[in-house]
């Protein structure tokens, strides 16, 4: 379910900047796989940002592979 998903991500962090200005960048990992990406001034900005846009990623690649399967599946009636 979902919440397995959850416990499988990882975040992959780089951090740039002077001690008094860090910038955290972050992608979301699951199954060895880059998704997402964010930026922010602190780990969990950066984190929930590439939650974000890694959950809309994923929407989309799910979107795409519906379409492909309606397609596939009318293409042999």
């Amino acid at each position: 379910a979902a919440s397995d998903v959850y416990k499988r991500q990882t975040y992959a962090i780089e951090e740039s900047g002077p001690d008094h200005a860090k910038r955290f960048e972050a992608q979301v990992v699951l199954s060895n796989k880059h998704y997402g990406h964010g930026t922010g001034s602190n780990k969990k900005e950066a984190e929930q940002q590439a939650a974000a846009s890694a959950y809309a990623e994923l929407k989309a690649e799910r979107n795409i592979e519906d379409q492909r399967k309606a397609q596939e599946s009318n293409s042999s009636e």
